[in-house]
């Protein structure tokens, strides 16, 4: 079964409404998960970024669908790594 972990790096500590960013952001990725293809979502320690794990989805759907995160304009980095899960 393949995962997809998407790395993401952002510094947030300057984001203007951050809060209410955050809560659409949330939205968000509530709704992946209730479709299942988000899988689990880790948040990085000081509001540096995250790392998403998603099923049932290719790279290419993947990479459409971060930018549509409110909070993709403030990303520094985003990496895409693919893992084979085996129990």
């Amino acid at each position: 079964m393949n995962r997809i972990f998407v790395d993401i790096t952002s510094d947030l500590s300057n984001v203007p409404n951050l809060e209410q960013l955050l809560q659409e952001e949330h939205a968000v990725v509530g709704k992946w998960k209730a479709d299942g293809t988000l899988e689990h979502l880790f948040i990085k320690d000081n509001a540096k970024g995250a790392v998403l794990v998603f099923k049932d989805l290719d790279v290419e759907s993947i990479k459409l669908l971060i930018p549509t995160l409110p909070l993709s304009k403030y990303f520094i980095n985003v990496d895409y790594l693919l893992f084979d899960k085996t129990f």
